[in-house]
């Protein structure tokens, strides 16, 4: 379960479409030596369904190579893919199994 207080959540871009609104929130812990783990991104994208499972929003992060997107607004989280990718590409996936920052995009 996610920690309450341990990230810092900041409104990056709200954006007017024809059909709503698109809010861009950022992540990224406190404590900025910490890294977002896979299980956390996992947890607080179950926090967020739980809360609004009718909603439509993207998640990505950032680890030491790039910018991943774990979830489109129509798709599911999938994070197995990605893990798929580095298992097959790289000898120590846990460098780049970490993230500096999360961002969430949603659509209202």
């Amino acid at each position: 379960m996610v920690k309450k207080n341990v990230y810092v959540k900041t409104v990056k871009s709200v954006k007017k479409h024809r059909d709503g609104e698109e809010k861009m929130i950022q992540l990224h812990r406190k404590d900025k030596k910490s890294k977002i783990s896979v299980q956390d991104i996992r947890d607080i994208v179950a926090g967020i369904e739980k809360k609004n499972p009718d909603g439509r929003y993207m998640i990505r992060a950032m680890n030491i190579d790039k910018m991943w997107t774990f979830k489109g607004y129509d798709g599911e989280l999938n994070i197995e893919d990605f893990e798929e990718y580095l298992a097959n590409k790289v000898r120590d996936i846990s460098k780049f199994s970490m993230f500096s920052q999360m961002q969430i995009y949603i659509l209202q």
